[in-house]
């Protein structure tokens, strides 16, 4: 249940919002999201609020200058290369992000799975059938679409993806991505089979939370290597499109001019700084809830 609502938080502070604006509020922003999945207590909803403050705090204080690290050695590396990338330097910088990623849920999961564990029966059963409706409505905007529209929507995404960092593209570079998405392989059925794979594991653990001596653990491991419970075809159809999408990066940053490059280097410095200044933030202006 944490895993859900911090992913979002997460989510929504890398998306192209104001990060300074957004991370120091995040410990009051993403309980709101919760009444997506389940209605908590009171007190659950004081334990959440203390293990948000004790997450958050930790993750301000432990995670933010190491994101910082990783952004300016990146920063670094294009200024001394302008021009010149390869899909190597890529899948290298893409495997430290991976590896911030699995700090988070190193820390996360196991607060997550404790915290779900005190959780009613009925509450498990408006999460789940939370969880089920989110599947139906990914089948209806991702399953169920003619394969132009996701095409089309693809393009679009990427195009806007790459904007927040180099504004405006060019034609060529447009032209590019149109060609990339073409190639990239639909995922969405395999995505939809894997969601719901994982809703059922997900029921059968938590179902048994109060009976199975190895509850925590089985959620855990449920959750912290999703290629356990993937297809091999799923996995394989995953590999390609990062490869296809590696080579997508390199081709354009070849065809960045001066100002583009420019423009490249300098949100990712200002993302750093973003960063910079919110390290700790949220550990000296909160204070865990005492339940009266």
């Amino acid at each position: 249940m944490k895993k859900l609502l911090l992913i979002i938080g997460l989510l929504i502070l890398m998306s192209g919002c104001s990060t300074r604006l957004l991370y120091p509020n995040l410990d009051w922003i993403i309980p709101f999201y919760i009444d997506d999945y389940i209605s908590l207590d009171n007190e659950q909803d004081n334990q959440l609020d203390n293990e948000l403050i004790s997450l958050l705090g930790w993750h301000c204080q432990t995670q933010l200058p190491a994101y910082s690290g990783t952004l300016r050695i990146l920063a670094l590396e294009l200024e001394a290369t302008p021009g010149s990338l390869t899909t190597e330097q890529i899948g290298s910088y893409a495997k430290r992000f991976e590896e911030h990623w699995d700090m988070l849920l190193g820390r996360l999961l196991p607060q997550g799975a404790e915290l779900l564990g005190s959780a009613s029966d009925s509450q498990v059963t408006e999460l789940i059938e939370n969880l089920e409706q989110g599947n139906v409505k990914f089948r209806e905007k991702y399953v169920e679409i003619e394969p132009d529209e996701v095409q089309q929507t693809r393009t679009s995404d990427m195009v806007d993806t790459l904007e927040r960092w180099v504004d405006p593209l060019t034609r060529v570079q447009k032209q590019r991505i149109e060609e990339w998405s073409l190639q990239m392989e639909d995922i969405g059925k395999e995505r939809l089979k894997h969601r719901m794979l994982l809703v059922d594991e997900f029921s059968k653990i938590v179902v048994d939370r109060n009976s199975s001596a190895t509850y925590q653990q089985d959620l855990v491991a449920l959750l912290v290597d999703l290629d356990v419970t993937r297809s091999p075809e799923y996995i394989e159809m995953l590999q390609n499109n990062r490869t296809r999408t590696h080579r997508l990066l390199v081709d354009l940053y070849v065809t960045l001019d001066q100002e583009q490059h420019q423009q490249l280097t300098k949100n990712i410095l200002s993302l750093a700084k973003d960063f910079d200044a919110l390290a700790c933030q949220t550990v000296e202006q909160t204070q865990p809830v005492v339940d009266d």
